[in-house]
C-alpha cells in the first residue's frame, strides 16, 4: 500500500513538473509574441506619425514653393547686378561686395527652409535629448510664417525666459506645434480678426511645470465637438484626415504630458500643452499623463488633423 502511495506521489510530481515546464514554455512564447506585437505597434505608430507630417508638409506645398522663390529671385537679381557692374565697369568694389553679401544671405535663407523641411520629413529612430521647447516653438513659427502672411494672420509670441528644458524627441514635439499652429491658422481664416497667440510659461511647483499655449480668434466648435477633439478621424473641416490632434495627444502623452482645449464663445480657442521638466522626465510624470478634458464651451473651428 505504501509503495502504491509513493508511486502515485511520484507520478503526480512528475506530471506537475511536466505541466510547469509546458506552462513556462507557453509563457515564454506569449512574452515573445507580446514583444513582437509591441514592436509592430510602435513601428506602425511611427509610420503614422511620419505620414501625418508628410501630409502637413504636402498641404503647404504651394506656400513653401512661394517662400523658396523669394530668395531664389533675390539671388538671380543680385547676381545680375554684380555681373552687370563688373562687365560695364560701373560702381565700385563695395557695391559689388554688397550684392554678393545679399546673395549669401538669400542662400542662407533658402538653406534654412530646406533644412527645416528635411527635419520635419525625415523618418528615423526616436531620439531623446534635453530640449529647449521655446526654440522648437520659434523654429515652427518661423517655418509657418510664409503661410501665416499669405493668410494675413498676425502671430504674437510671448515665451518665458525661465522655461525649464524638457527631455524628449525634438522632431515629434515639432509635429505637435506644427499641427496646433496649422489648425489655428485654418480656424481664423474666416474670422474678421486673424490673430494667433503663442505663449509659454513656467508653473513652479506643478507636476507639469512647462506650459505652452496656442490661442486663436476663430469661430468656435460646439460642446459635442469639444468632447471629440482628440478622437482619431474626427474633423470639423471639409477636407482632412482627422488624425493630427489624436497623434499630438499620443506624442504629448509619450512625453509624460497632457494636452487640452478650452474656449469662449465667439472669441476662439486655446490649446494647452503641459510637459514635465527634464529633471522629472516622462517616466517620472507618467501618472499625470492622462488626457486633459477639453473645454465644454464653444471655441474655434479645429481639426483632428490637416
Amino acid at each position: 500500500m505504501e509503495r502504491l502511495l509513493i508511486a502515485c506521489l511520484l507520478a503526480a510530481l512528475a506530471a506537475s513538473s511536466v505541466l510547469a515546464g509546458l506552462m513556462a514554455r507557453r509563457a515564454a512564447r506569449e512574452r515573445t509574441r507580446y514583444a513582437e506585437l509591441s514592436d509592430l505597434a510602435r513601428r506602425l505608430e511611427e509610420q503614422l506619425e511620419h505620414s501625418t507630417r508628410l501630409a502637413e508638409i504636402g498641404g503647404m506645398a504651394a506656400e513653401i514653393s512661394h517662400e523658396l522663390n523669394q530668395p531664389l529671385t533675390g539671388i538671380r537679381n543680385y547676381a545680375r547686378n554684380a555681373f552687370y557692374m563688373l562687365e560695364k565697369r560701373l560702381g565700385d568694389e563695395e557695391e559689388v561686395k554688397a550684392n554678393l553679401r545679399l546673395i549669401s544671405e538669400q542662400v542662407d535663407r533658402a538653406a534654412r527652409i530646406g533644412n527645416r523641411m528635411r527635419e520635419l520629413t525625415r523618418q528615423g529612430d526616436r531620439t531623446l535629448s534635453v530640449i529647449d521647447v521655446n526654440s522648437v516653438v520659434r523654429e515652427t513659427v518661423d517655418f509657418l510664417m510664409p503661410q501665416m502672411r499669405l493668410s494675413q494672420v498676425e502671430v504674437v509670441t510671448s515665451l518665458a525666459d525661465d522655461l525649464p528644458p524638457v527631455r524628449g524627441d525634438r522632431t515629434r514635439l515639432s509635429q505637435v506645434f506644427l499641427n496646433l499652429l496649422t489648425n489655428a491658422r485654418h480656424a481664423v481664416e474666416a474670422s474678421p480678426v486673424r490673430r494667433l497667440s503663442v505663449r509659454s510659461r513656467r508653473e513652479p511647483g506643478a507636476g507639469l511645470p512647462v506650459v505652452l499655449e496656442v490661442a486663436d480668434t476663430g469661430v468656435g466648435f460646439s460642446d459635442a465637438d469639444a468632447r471629440r477633439l482628440f478622437q482619431p478621424f474626427f474633423t470639423t473641416k471639409e477636407s482632412g484626415h482627422g488624425l493630427g490632434l489624436s497623434i499630438s495627444r499620443s506624442i504629448v502623452t509619450d512625453h509624460g504630458g497632457t494636452i487640452g482645449a478650452e474656449s469662449v464663445p465667439g472669441r476662439g480657442a486655446t490649446f494647452t500643452v503641459r510637459l514635465p521638466s527634464a529633471d522629472e522626465g516622462p517616466a517620472a510624470a507618467a501618472p499625470a499623463a492622462a488626457e486633459e478634458t477639453p473645454g465644454q464651451q464653444a471655441g474655434s473651428s479645429t481639426d483632428g488633423g490637416a
